[in-house]
C-alpha cells in the first residue's frame, strides 16, 4: 500500500530532559548574543537575562519550563495570560506588567523566527518538541496611560509673553547676530 506520510517528517519522542535543558539554554544564549550584536547595553542585557531566567525558573511545575513548553499553542497562552492577571492582581503598575511582558514577547517572537535547537543535526523545535506560537499577543499587554496629576497649562499666555520679553531682554542681549538672536527668541514659542 502507498504511504502516504514520509516517515522522516515524523516527529521523534523529546529527547532526555538534560539535553532538552542545553537546547533551551542554547536558545537563551543566542537570544542574548542577538543583543549583543545590535548593540544593547550590558545593563539592559543582565536585567532581561536575570528576568527571564528566573520566570522559567518559577514557571514550571516540577522542573524549570522550557520555551517549548511556554510556547505551546494554547497551554502557553493559558500561562501567560494567569501571569498577567496575577500581577494586575497583586497591583504591579501597569508600566512593570508591560515591560515584563514586553520582555517575554520579544524572546517569544525571537524563537518563532529562529526555532532552531541542537549541535551537530540542527533541527527545527516543532521537529522535536511539538507545535509552538506566540503566547503574547498584543491584547495581553496593558495599554500605556498617563498615572499622574493632570497639571495644565504652567503660565497663562500673559504670564509667558512677559516671561520671553525677560529672556530677550537679559539674555540674549544686544551682543551678536540679529539672525541667531531672532532664532532664539523664537524656539521657546514653536516647543
Amino acid at each position: 500500500m502507498l504511504q502516504l506520510v514520509d516517515s522522516s517528517m515524523r516527529t521523534a519522542p523529546p529527547p532526555p530532559s538534560e539535553v532538552a535543558a542545553s537546547d533551551h539554554d542554547r536558545l537563551l544564549s543566542s537570544y542574548f548574543q542577538s543583543y549583543r550584536v545590535r548593540n544593547f547595553s550590558p545593563k539592559t542585557i543582565e536585567k532581561e537575562k536575570r528576568f527571564l531566567e528566573s520566570w522559567f525558573r518559577e514557571y514550571g511545575m516540577e522542573a524549570p519550563l522550557l520555551t517549548w513548553q511556554a510556547m505551546e499553542p494554547v497551554v502557553g497562552r493559558k500561562r501567560v495570560t494567569d501571569y498577567a492577571n496575577t500581577l494586575i492582581e497583586a497591583g504591579i503598575g501597569s508600566d512593570t506588567v508591560r515591560s515584563y511582558l514586553g520582555t517575554l514577547r520579544r524572546y517569544f517572537s525571537y524563537v518563532l523566527a529562529f526555532p532552531f535547537v541542537g549541535t551537530a543535526p540542527i533541527r527545527r523545535i516543532q521537529d522535536i518538541y511539538g507545535a509552538i506560537d506566540q503566547p503574547v499577543t498584543e491584547y495581553d499587554m496593558p495599554r500605556h496611560v498617563y498615572n499622574g496629576e493632570r497639571l495644565g497649562v504652567p503660565l497663562d499666555p500673559e504670564k509667558l509673553y512677559s516671561f520671553f520679553w525677560i529672556l530677550r531682554e537679559h539674555y540674549l542681549g544686544s551682543r551678536g547676530f540679529e539672525s541667531v538672536r531672532a532664532r532664539n527668541t523664537a524656539v521657546p514659542f514653536g516647543a
